[in-house]
């Protein structure tokens, strides 16, 4: 698969603006690259992404043989699953560093008369005084963290909001996707009234890597943000969901963007103990 198809795979068809109407947001502002493509987020396509998420939690929680009546997802952005979740009957709280992306999941929960409870907080250390049969966190979210001390941190927070026996599903970009997309090179991709262009840059040494995402709409100026993610290791992981209390119960290739056989993104589905 050639890295354009990958990156189709990401993208996808740009996707309708989904809606939303009794959301309450916990307001903190925040900058960074989340912040100024918030507005141009969902329509780069990543509802697609979102929906496959959505089917693989269903998946696991009919595995599981769970229902939940409530759900916790954390770096939530403009909020796609978590409205789904709301859709299936659950209580549905999401949490965000960055205020302009829950802006934009107000806004859809509004249309779409969603009721959302949404707080504006670092995932290594909010405290909601609840605790939740569901908690997630896609969008390679812990990538985002710069250490294995922020890692195991989120974990940890992610433990303290989780009811005993209730799962913890995520994502990470493992070491193939940073070898093999994140070194580059630069990609562009066609989509609606507009492309998305995105310059890689990975450090194997340190474990980092840089994109330079560029959002194009036609009408409008360019819109760029700065990413940054580091490759933590599978075996870091696992420590840190040992040490805050859960049990893995699987780890295996993420379908949406790339063949098992050469996966690029993990799925990590963990129990509550």
């Amino acid at each position: 698969m050639s890295l354009a198809d990958r990156l189709r795979r990401w993208f996808g068809p740009s996707s309708g603006t989904v809606g939303a109407s009794d959301a309450t947001t916990t307001e903190r502002p925040t900058h960074g690259a989340y912040d100024r493509l918030a507005r141009w987020y969902d329509w780069s396509g990543a509802i697609a992404f979102s929906d496959t998420c959505v089917e693989l939690t269903l998946r696991a929680l009919r595995d599981a043989r769970l229902e939940p009546r409530s759900c916790l997802d954390i770096a939530c952005g403009t909020g796609s699953f978590l409205m789904a979740m709301e859709r299936r009957g659950a209580f549905a709280v999401g949490v965000d560093r960055s205020h302009a992306m829950l802006v934009e999941a107000r806004d859809k929960a509004r249309e779409q008369h969603a009721r959302l409870a949404l707080v504006c907080a670092d995932m290594r250390e909010f405290q909601l005084g609840r605790r939740f049969e569901l908690v997630t966190c896609f969008y390679d979210a812990l990538n985002h963290l710069p250490d294995t001390i922020g890692v195991a941190a989120a974990i940890e927070t992610a433990a303290r909001h989780a009811e005993g026996g209730g799962l913890y599903v995520f994502d990470t970009n493992n070491e193939r996707m940073f070898q093999r997309v994140w070194s580059g090179p630069r990609a562009t991709i066609d989509v609606v009234s507009g492309d998305v262009e995105i310059d890689y840059h990975y450090d194997p040494v340190r474990r980092t890597g840089s994109a330079q995402v560029t959002f194009r709409r036609r009408g409008e100026p360019p819109v760029t943000g700065w990413v940054h993610e580091r490759c933590h290791a599978a075996r870091e992981l696992e420590r840190a969901l040992e040490s805050a209390g859960f049990v893995l119960e699987s780890r295996g290739p993420h379908p949406y963007f790339a063949d098992p056989s050469e996966s690029l993104k993990d799925l990590w589905i963990a129990r509550k103990r």
